[in-house]
């Protein structure tokens, strides 16, 4: 496994520029993926109307209420298209997120002790292995909170401890992921009106947790950005006066 990496050879310097654009690409990625976050809980929203108008409709067929002509195929029309649309915000998602974060990853390595304890590369490539990604990306994404927030100065005591909203934000990704299994298996397994009602009471429960962990999220990517913003300022009272 990859861990720490330290530079086997001295290390080049970093200009103020170098920082400067490292930053203001982060900046720039993270503003797009909060963008796409927001369209997501905005699917996620319209996801919850209309899995509470199919509720209603399942609730008049198991008490034998009649549907009018169309109502149904409306229904079934309806949550089409919005399954297509939460597919679609999740893609766009996970690669904006991505992107955001091997830049903001990267910056790291710009300023400070320049020292992280994965490369840019594995902190995406650990997203995609097993067992790993269960815990693996909170690491990761609390140690660029961490050591943004310190400009990746050395810690005087050794280790910094994570910040209590990474693991806040990762719990509850790991909790909807596990709910959207769960409503993935009675989605697969429902028969009768009783068992579609359920399936649509998890699909409720399961758009809130996204609602949730998306909040979280949105709240850490802003903050992560504001420390790495600093970067530039820091970089600038550092630096040596140019010759006259």
């Amino acid at each position: 496994m990859v861990g720490p990496l330290p530079p086997s050879q001295p290390l080049q310097p970093v200009t103020g520029f170098e920082i400067a654009a490292g930053v203001s690409s982060a900046h720039a990625r993270a503003r797009v993926l909060m963008a796409v976050l927001l369209i997501g809980l905005l699917i996620r929203v319209g996801g919850i109307a209309s899995s509470i108008a199919q509720h209603a409709l399942l609730s008049s067929m198991a008490a034998g209420i009649g549907l009018a002509p169309g109502q149904a195929d409306a229904n079934d029309a309806r949550e089409r298209v919005i399954a297509v649309l939460k597919l679609l915000a999740l893609l766009a998602t996970v690669v904006t997120w991505l992107v955001w974060q091997y830049r903001a990853y990267a910056n790291l390595r710009l300023v400070g002790t320049r020292e992280t304890e994965y490369t840019p590369g594995w902190s995406v490539g650990y997203w995609f292995i097993p067992l790993l990604n269960l815990f693996r990306p909170y690491q990761i994404t609390a140690e660029l909170w961490s050591h943004s927030e310190i400009g990746n100065a050395r810690d005087p005591i050794g280790g910094l401890s994570g910040p209590a909203l990474v693991g806040v934000w990762w719990g509850s990704w790991l909790i909807t992921n596990f709910f959207a299994r769960l409503y993935s298996t009675m989605s697969d397994s429902a028969k009768t009106v009783q068992g579609f009602i359920s399936v649509t009471n998890y699909a409720i429960l399961h758009d809130v947790l996204y609602i949730v962990a998306t909040i979280i999220a949105l709240v850490v990517i802003r903050r992560i950005d504001s420390f790495q913003m600093a970067f530039t300022t820091t970089a600038q009272t550092s630096a040596p006066p140019s010759p006259r």
